[in-house]
């Protein structure tokens, strides 16, 4: 194996190269250490002595730092983990490590999401934000079918509740047009139909 190209990174890194393929950052103390230069040959003995004693540790160390204040989906931890210039090898390795110990698990993150945000968000706005949080919307419409109050607490409901919050005396008392048009507003950007955000206005006005 040639190490082929290595480029000075920021914070004393260097980006290494072996048969033109990116292989893994080292810090520059560590190519010292293992006598890495361009031009050279490594070893299969040093090679795998770097990844298993000095890499896999530090990719792991960083998946529990990632995971380490909030929970996050296995697509969000394998994408900063790229941001931090680790190969998919490494990357692998570290998720079958948090998967191992239960750390992440995208079915409870995804039942647990849509427990706490249910009655403030509509389904379409908390399936959008999961399905760019990595998860397939085939998990996602299994977890909403296993929670039976998503259908007893309909959306229309949840958007009466949020009217009723922002005006607890519209069904006694009438709004201006502006305000009505800003409550609207912010009733769509939760993701619920014009539509249904209009049935409950004359539910309640009429």
């Amino acid at each position: 194996m040639l190490i082929t190209m290595i480029i000075s990174l920021y914070k004393n890194k260097s980006k290494v190269f072996i048969n033109e393929n990116f292989a893994f950052v080292l810090h520059n103390s560590e190519l010292k250490k293992y006598s890495i230069s361009e031009n050279m040959e490594i070893s299969e003995d040093i090679y795998n002595q770097i990844i298993e004693k000095v890499l896999k540790p530090r990719v792991k160390n960083r998946a529990l730092y990632i995971i380490e204040r909030n929970s996050k989906t296995e697509y969000e931890i394998r994408e900063k983990l790229r941001k931090n210039e680790y190969t998919e090898l490494l990357i692998d390795y570290a998720v079958e490590y948090l998967k191992s110990y239960k750390y992440i698990d995208d079915e409870t993150y995804v039942k647990r999401y849509i427990e706490v945000r249910n009655n403030k968000y509509s389904i379409n706005k908390l399936m959008y934000d999961l399905i760019k949080k990595g998860i397939s919307k085939d998990l996602i419409k299994q977890c909403i079918e296993e929670q039976e109050e998503l259908t007893v607490y309909s959306e229309r409901a949840k958007i009466k509740v949020f009217i009723l919050k922002k005006y607890p005396d519209l069904e006694k008392t009438s709004i201006t047009r502006e305000e009505k048009y800003k409550l609207f507003c912010a009733i769509i950007r939760k993701g619920y139909t014009a539509d249904d955000i209009n049935a409950v206005f004359n539910e309640i006005m009429q």
